[in-house]
This record gives C-alpha cells, structure tokens and sequence, in this order.
C-alpha cells in the first residue's frame, strides 16, 4: 500500500535525528579563602543541603555555610572548625546537620544567614559512628531519627531519637558486616535505609548493600537482608539513590585511577524484600576513582565525579528505567596552570589572582544536588576548599499519548498510523482503537467494529486484534485501557527502539465511520522514547476533521513539539484524492486556541516562520500545508485539521517531539 510506505518513510527520516537534552555544564567555581593551617583544610568528604532555604553544608576539618541562591556559592558567616568527617546528615525542618565520628557531632543550621554553631554531640554504646541518615518521613521534627551504623564483628545500625538526642536501639548486622563508611542511602518516604558495608576480614572483601527498615516510633531497627555487589572486590565511594523509580546507584573507587570504574544499579524492592542486583556498567578506559555522586530522577540521570583525575570530570548516566545505566556524557572541569599535575590534595595552595587555579578543579569528595534550581555542587579535596558549580542536563517533556481522530472508509481510506520508538531500550506500549465508545461523547457516525493490524518498517504483519477480549494478552491490559465496548481493538505489545511502525485501523466487514486510534507509552521512564505519529485520513466536510492529541509530560523541559498537516504533497506517492489545502489548529487541554496556521511559511499575522520550521529539517514539501512549532509545558493537546475549503480529501496529520 502507497500510503503506508509514505508514512514509514517520514517516521525512518525521524528516527535519525539523535534526542539531545539540555547539556551538563560547568558554572564555575568558589575558593574558600582564607587557607587554614591549624588544622588543615584537608578535604570535604561531606556535605548536605538545604534547596528550599538556599543553603548547602560543605565540611573538610571545617564547616562552611553556603548561599547557594546566586550566580555562585558565597559563604555565610565564619567557618567554623569541626574536624573532618566522612559523612553528613541534614534535618532541615529539625533545623540542625549532624556528622559521624567519635560521637555524633550536631550543628544548628542557623535561621537565614546566621552562621551555624555547635550544638552538641551524642556517644554510643556501640562505639564510634562511621555514617549516617535521617528519617524525616514525619512532617514533626519531634518524630525524626537518625540511622547510623557503628563499626563492629559484626556492625551495628543504632537508631536515635533526634528530639530528645538520645539512643534509641540497635540491630546487629549479619557475620562479615562489619565496616561501612562511605554513601549511605535513604528512602524516607517508604522507611528504608541502605548502607555499603564491605568485609572486616581476610579478602575477597566484597562489597555488600545492606537494607535496613526504619519502623516508626521507639521501634529499633531491622535487618530486612543484603545483596552483594559483585563477585569480585570492589570499593566504593559515592552513591545515590532514586526513590521515586526504585533504585541505587554505587560507583567503584580502585586504588589506580586508570582502572575504569563501574556503576551498579541495585533495584530497592518494595517493602520488607531484600534488594537485588540489576548489574553494573563499565565507564570508558582511564574513567576511574568515582568518589562523589548526585542523582537528578524527574530529570533521569545520575551523576558521578572522580577523584585523582585530573583535570576532575563528571560523568553523566542515563537512569535508563529497569535496564542498565549509560554511559551519556563526560564534563571536564577547569584544569590548572601549573603543566604539572597537583599532589594529592594539593600540598600547595591551589588559588591565584584569578579564576584559573594552578591545579584546577580536581579531587571530588563530595557533592549535593539542588532540584530546586538544577544545579549540582561538588567539594574539592584540595588547599584551600573549593566548591564547584555545575548545571546539570535538562530532560524535554515527551509524548506520553498519542492519538488520532478520523473518518475510516474503504481501502484505500483506512486510518492509518505511523511512529517510532527511540533511545535504546525496548518499549511497551499500548494501541487502541476505538469506534463505539465515541458514541458516549456525542460522535455521530462513530466506526461500529474497528480492527487494529500492526506492520513492522517492512509492512510486515506483527500482529492484530479484533475485539479486545479475543487478545491473548487480555488480562495484561492496564484496566484503565480496557475499551468499554467488546468489539473495539487493543494491541499490547513491547517494541525495539529504534524502529518504525505502522498501525491501520478498518471497519469489519467494509464497515465505514469515525474511529479514534491511541498509542500509550506504559513505561515513559525506561530509557526510550514515544517520539512522534504520523496519522493518514479522510478529511471531509462539516465535523469530518481529522483530530490529533498528545499528552506531554515527564521531563523537566518544555517539549518543542512540531505539528504538521500534510494534503498536496501526498499525490507524489501515488495518491489521487489529496486533500488540497489543510489547515491546522493547536487547542490546550481546557480547549482554548493556543496556534493556528494555514500555509506552513507564514503566520496568521503575516510574519514568516519559514526559517523556524526549515531548522527543523522536516518542513512540508508544499506551500499550502501548514505546520505549528512551539514549546509546551506538560498538559493535554489538540491539533485539529481541517480542509479548505471544505471538500473532501486523505491528508496526513503529525506530531513531533523535536530533538
């Protein structure tokens, strides 16, 4: 069929256009000035922050309080002298940050820019602290608690009661749990901690992640169990975590930092079930010694920061839903002056006159992450202290429904759709078509018994369906998709990245009527995009519009959506019946007219947007079709095309997610 080739051809055009989002990029940074000397600098191993109030916490064996509502972080009030620590703990409606040590240090955050001051410390029975969390689930800070995990044959994880700053109980870990230190990880919302606990004993001292379940109350804690990260040694030195999709993320730190590091990814799992491992993935050779992280989930990525590299890097990972993070992008940060690269931690003042620092920007320890504006912060092991601002990448909306409209006739007047799955994983999505149903919403002449076929890029048969129940994945339809009629159409399928398809929708028995035709993304967060539809109908007369819709959402950014309506240029593909001269409409979700356009070059007002859709580099081949770019937060959308004048003819009508 002619007109199923055309629409596969425009779907493959679009499937070579790479997705790029918002790039990672560096800021710049801060110096901690003075350089202190009784006691050294040393590095910043910890840090929390504050994104409501505009406040992050950066130690070394001082504590710095920083403004980080700026162009960069300014520091508020003196630094005051701590000690170094390993780990940090922030309650902010609590209104203090406590760190792991001897004791369990505690300093009062301090209202807007008062500085922060020592307000106590903890020892417990257990002995010395190595990290720590906070469950702060509890909008009362006089039900918050922190989790923190003592050093022993085997460990413990201690809970304390943070409004009254005393020891609550304790759980013994499991034998060979004996020492954890560094990334440990909190779910609040669900009561779950997570620590890193690698064997105080003869090798393979194999790195395990420990859940622990944080009951509510004066309850102690519980070992809910453990899952080992490899079956080789590994150290590791940052983590994040992703509560919102369910998943961990740890990076190794080897003793060469030529060694290419790996990321695992260890699935949370709900309730009082261990974790599992998903695996790991390999950084690129010489990408090693990843000792700092932060995670952005609405925006899909998490990001490591090395350590002995040098210049320093952030490496960005795709989250990539249930699969396997990737590996997306590497930023390298200033490097220095000095041809030579630094010591360890600088022995050196690493600070001139100006921004360019004679080691660069180089020894990541630690790093918060402020979702409120984008920006990441990652502290320096280096004399003095600095702080490095990053802007993290941005994710566009995607389409996370697509939907068509139409009049369905005879072939070859089919209703006929085409789009694409990008990124790498595969996706399961969901087709629908529907004809009596729209009866409900006061469609005349809706299709009465629609069958749905899906064609691979060959026009190949995959698979089809006539009425819904018949299908032999029937229970595995999400209910809120089960059509309310038996005799309309669903396809359930999972389908490759980077492949085109083509859905059709008929009337049995020649039936003819208007049909509405859905593609639903079930799993927007799996690493692969629903990127566009490209929908062929008969448009005639009066209501016989053909009526695109598409739900945007799950991203960070606006999305570039491109709309274009297709008529003339379709009888270069053999067909005779061209509507010939379309015209387009974009409706919000409530229904008020967002854009208009008839004859793709110009705008109503007679201004040129000719340029604009060219960038693209999908334009319409023909000056009386239309087109409408324009940005969208997430919401409802309608585009609706109709034919002028209004004589009857097969147009096509699409919607893109651009690039």
């Amino acid at each position: 069929m002619k007109s199923k080739s055309f629409l596969t051809s425009v779907v493959v055009l679009f499937a070579t256009m790479v997705a790029n989002a918002g790039s990672l990029q560096r800021i710049g940074h801060t110096t901690l000035a003075p350089r202190h000397t009784s006691p050294d600098d040393k590095g910043m191993y910890a840090a929390a922050i504050d994104p409501v109030n505009g406040y992050a916490y950066f130690v070394g064996s001082y504590l710095f309080k920083l403004d980080v509502t700026g162009p960069l972080p300014v520091p508020v009030g003196p630094a005051l002298s701590t000690g170094q620590f390993a780990g940090a703990a922030i309650d902010v409606a609590g209104g203090y940050v406590y760190f792991p040590g001897a004791s369990i240090k505690r300093y009062a955050l301090g209202a807007g820019n008062a500085p922060v001051t020592a307000a106590g410390s903890l020892t417990l029975s257990a002995g010395a602290v190595s990290c720590i969390v906070i469950d702060d689930s509890d909008p009362n800070p006089a039900n918050h608690y922190a989790y923190v995990l003592s050093s022993g044959a085997p460990a413990k994880v201690v809970k304390v009661a943070l409004s009254t700053f005393t020891e609550l109980g304790a759980v013994s870990l499991a034998s060979g749990e004996d020492k954890a230190l560094l990334a440990p990880l909190v779910d609040a919302k669900n009561g779950y901690a997570y620590f890193v606990t690698t064997p105080n004993s003869a090798p393979p001292n194999i790195s395990r992640v420990v859940k622990i379940k944080m009951p509510p109350g004066s309850n102690p804690p519980v070992r809910i169990g453990a899952i080992d990260l490899d079956s080789v040694p590994s150290s590791i030195d940052g983590g994040s975590i992703d509560p919102l999709h369910g998943y961990a993320y740890y990076g190794t730190y080897d003793s060469d930092p030529a060694v290419s590091a790996k990321v695992y990814k260890v699935k949370l799992e709900a309730g009082d079930v261990p974790p599992t491992m998903v695996g790991s993935t390999s950084l690129q050779a010489g990408e090693g010694r990843l000792a700092a992280s932060v995670i952005d989930p609405l925006g899909g990525y998490v990001y490591f920061a090395d350590d002995n590299s040098y210049p320093g890097h952030i490496y960005q990972l795709s989250l990539n839903g249930p699969n396997l993070p990737t590996e997306v992008a590497v930023l390298p940060l200033q490097g220095g002056t000095n041809s030579a690269p630094p010591p360890n931690g600088t022995t050196a003042a690493n600070v001139s006159a100006d921004s360019n620092l004679p080691y660069g920007e180089v020894f990541f320890r630690s790093a918060v992450f402020d979702p409120v504006h984008g920006y990441a912060y990652f502290g320096q092991d280096s004399r003095p202290n600095q702080i490095v601002k990053v802007q993290v990448a941005t994710r566009p909306q995607q389409l996370l429904n697509i939907s068509t409209r139409g009049r369905v006739d005879a072939d070859p007047n089919e209703m006929i759709g085409g789009f694409i799955i990008t990124g790498s994983a595969p996706k399961q999505v969901a087709i629908r078509a529907l004809g009596p149903s729209l009866g409900q919403f006061g469609v005349a002449g809706f299709l009465p018994d629609p069958v749905l076929e899906l064609h691979d890029s060959n026009g190949l048969l995959v698979t089809s369906n006539d009425d819904w129940l018949q299908a032999p994945n029937a229970p595995q339809i999400p209910v809120s998709l089960q059509p309310a009629n038996n005799s309309e159409s669903v396809i359930l399928t999972t389908m490759a990245p980077g492949a085109a398809y083509t859905a059709i929708v008929r009337g049995k028995g020649a039936s003819t009527g208007v049909a509405l035709m859905e593609v639903y993304d079930l799993n927007p967060d799996d690493g692969s995009l629903l990127a566009n539809i490209s929908t062929r109908g008969l448009v005639g007369g009066s209501d016989n519009v053909m009526i695109g819709g598409f739900i945007v959402g799950d991203g960070t950014a606006n999305a570039q959506i491109l709309v274009r309506a297709l008529g003339p240029s379709l009888s270069q593909s053999g067909l005779s019946n061209a509507l010939p001269d379309p015209s387009l409409e974009l409706h919000d979700g409530n229904g008020a007219t967002l854009a208009t356009n008839d004859n793709w070059k110009t705008r109503p007002d007679g201004s040129s947007q000719q340029s604009e859709i060219e960038a693209t580099t999908i334009p319409p081949t023909n000056d009386l079709e239309s087109a409408l770019l324009t940005d969208l937060p997430a919401g409802n959308y309608t585009a609706v095309l109709s034919g002028k004048p209004a004589a009857p003819g097969v147009a096509v009508i699409e919607v893109y997610r651009i690039p």
